[in-house]
């Protein structure tokens, strides 16, 4: 049993340190399991990033059933929100894609022998994933990254991290409250300014979506929808 000041302390500080832990997870897993073979394998990413998500999924279903959080993840009825939740994917994905290329623009003008990399590196590598003759591992890889990513990320960035924004902003401004989770999640997709931006913009609109229903279905539903549309485009453009 805990004591009146460590629960205290939980209290105040559990969703920073289930953010802290459930960021640090695949990186401590990829450490456990980098003596497995796991090159002999078809697909080593696919096995890795299964394990990640499965371990993740099992962590978050250990927190609620010992009611570390006091935050309802899922109190709403899917039916009711999903199709307003596409079409707010929809419009995330188009303005995130407009706000990215109008910035790239105007950077354009300023450097003008060339952009640097680092402004516009592709995030499209996932779509190497669905190469191959596979079915069944193109199918694999396609519910990664359009579902079990989206869950998996919700409940850390707008469950975790965005209710100890909340509870830091005394939950009086929920636009700082998005603005912190939204910059702190562009950050974990840094591989590029663009992508940083797209990914901040994305944000906005999942950290939106939380603070409306207060539910992550909701934003699980919209996160799906812009990685299932970027894929397409994605698998489109190439």
């Amino acid at each position: 049993m805990m004591s009146f000041y460590q629960r205290r302390i939980w209290l105040r500080y559990r969703g920073l340190l289930l953010f802290i832990l459930f960021s640090f997870l695949p990186y401590c897993i990829s450490f456990v399991v980098s003596a497995v073979p796991l090159h002999l394998l078809n697909d080593s990413r696919l096995i890795m990033t299964s394990v990640i998500y499965g371990c993740s999924l099992v962590l978050f279903i250990v927190v609620q059933s010992v009611r570390a959080t006091h935050f309802d993840f899922f109190r709403i009825n899917v039916l009711s929100v999903a199709l307003v939740s596409i079409a707010v994917g929809v419009a995330a994905y188009i303005a995130a894609l407009s706000v990215t290329f109008s910035i790239i623009n105007i950077l354009s003008c300023i450097f003008r022998d060339g952009l640097p990399a680092w402004v516009t590196a592709s995030n499209q590598g996932f779509i190497s994933f669905l190469d191959g003759d596979d079915a069944f591992v193109k199918i694999l890889w396609f519910l990664m990254i359009t579902a079990a990513a989206p869950v998996i990320e919700e409940i850390v960035f707008r469950g975790y991290l965005q209710d100890y924004a909340a509870q830091l902003c005394l939950h009086r401004m929920p636009i700082l409250t998005a603005v912190v989770s939204s910059f702190i999640f562009a950050l974990f997709h840094i591989n590029s300014l663009a992508n940083m931006i797209f990914a901040f913009i994305v944000g906005l609109f999942l950290s939106d979506t939380v603070q409306r229903h207060g539910s992550l279905i909701p934003s699980m539903i919209v996160h799906g929808t812009v990685n299932t549309v970027s894929l397409l485009v994605g698998m489109l453009i190439r």
